[in-house]
Parts: structure tokens; sequence; C-alpha cells
């Protein structure tokens, strides 16, 4: 089971990847960056860390690079190390250039996506960082050739 943090400032994109996630485990949302870093220190505080958060780029209040480098420098101040960080995907309904997708690689996010966010390609993320364990876990049908996404 997982622990999922959705951050996006769009409610029907915080609603269809709350949608995808709820199968696997408890999910929780957050509206903007700041609500993101109280609840991923809520969270840790509890000793119920999330295992996953899903970042937008763009939101108010303080944007997903910022989010993005200020969870990673507490991890580093408690000496939290791989495998226990939490895995961090930033979505982005934008076209960016190849730069500035390099920048949230180096700050540390795990995998950069765009809007909409395939099925396929999300269940293979979650396989990938075994936050699932096998493509016979997902209770969507993944062999779809149609590009169905989440947007």
């Amino acid at each position: 089971m997982i622990r999922a943090l959705v951050v996006d400032d769009d409610s029907l994109s915080r609603t269809i990847l709350l949608r995808f996630l709820a199968p696997y485990g408890q999910c929780d949302t957050a509206v903007n960056g700041k609500e993101a870093i109280d609840s991923y220190f809520q969270a840790f505080a509890a000793n119920k860390p999330y295992s996953l958060i899903t970042l937008d780029v763009m939101m108010p209040e303080m944007d997903g690079l910022r989010v993005l480098k200020n969870i990673r420098r507490m991890e580093k101040e408690r000496n939290i190390t791989e495998p226990n960080k939490v895995k961090i995907i930033i979505t982005s309904a934008l076209s960016t250039p190849q730069s500035i997708i390099q920048m949230f690689y180096r700050a540390g996010c795990n995998e950069y996506i765009t809007k909409p966010v395939s099925v396929q390609l999300f269940n293979s993320l979650l396989e990938k960082y075994s936050l699932i364990e096998t493509k016979g876990d997902s209770p969507y049908d993944t062999t779809r050739t149609d590009n169905a996404a989440v947007h």
C-alpha cells in the first residue's frame, strides 16, 4: 500500500490523479506548494511519511521546484537516504525545454512527466519504484493502446 500526496492547483488534475492512486492506498491532496510542504512535514512528524508525491510545476504560493528542493533538503537534514526518500513525480501541462526538465532532476525529482499522463506510463513508474508489485496488481487495463490518459 502506498501513501501518496497529490499536489496540483487544478482541481480536475487533482481529482484524476487521486482516483488513479486511490486503489493503491491512502491519498491526500494539496492545492499549492505551501500546503504540500505543510502536509509533508505533518506526515513525517506523525511517522506516516509519504511514499509518493505527484507535484505540479506551476502553483500559487510556492512552485513545484521550491517544494521539491525543500523536501529534499529536509530529507538530507534528517539523514534520510534511498530507498526511504519519498518518490517525487513532477507533472506539467506545459511543453518544457530540456534545460528546465534537467533542473528538476538535479534538484532531486525521480520523474518528470507531461499531462495528460497515460495510465500505462503511470503504472510503469509505480512499478519502477516498487510502489506496486506487478502489472497484475493494477486495477486498470494497461494493455490498451488507444493512449488512454490521466489528465
